[in-house]
């Protein structure tokens, strides 16, 4: 079984979806998101029956070799969607960088990717509920954020 960035995504109304929002930086390595999946995880373990992952990253590091590392070894059930830099202008998120509010427009990197997967599939104003705000990396190379979306499914 492959892992990708998937980019046609279908949906069907059903159990919910969870959307992890992952952002990283050139530097950063497998290890820093499989730390923060670490942290994570029981978060996606408590639902029943485990509710599907949808995995969002910047489209410009759809390629990024640690995330396709991640992806295959942590997370090959995970659905991914690639989204642009443009779309997390002016998301609001619950926590706030100053560093990405100047660069990307919106608080948070990883919460806005997480936020703007829900909110392509589900339309606007989508529904969902932070699970987990903004985690950071030890090394600060690595961002998580999830949210779920008790009306979205996607497909397998």
């Amino acid at each position: 079984m492959t892992t990708g960035i998937d980019t046609n995504i279908s949906t069907t109304q059903h159990h919910g979806t969870i959307a992890i929002g992952l952002g990283l930086r050139e530097g950063a390595c497998t290890a820093d998101l499989a730390a923060l999946w670490q942290q994570a995880q029981p978060l996606w373990c408590r639902n029943t029956p485990r509710t599907p992952l949808l995995i969002a990253v910047l489209e410009r590091k759809r390629e990024h070799p640690a995330l396709l590392t991640f992806l295959r070894e942590h997370l090959p059930f995970a659905r991914c969607m690639a989204i642009s830099d443009a779309t997390l202008q002016g998301i609001l998120t619950p926590t706030q960088s100053a560093t990405s509010l100047q660069r990307f427009g919106c608080g948070s990197v990883c919460e806005a990717l997480a936020w703007a997967a829900i909110s392509s599939l589900q339309g606007i104003p989508p529904r969902g509920q932070w699970l987990l705000l903004r985690q950071i990396s030890s090394n600060r190379l690595a961002t998580l954020a999830m949210v779920q979306s008790p009306d979205l499914r996607i497909s397998s």
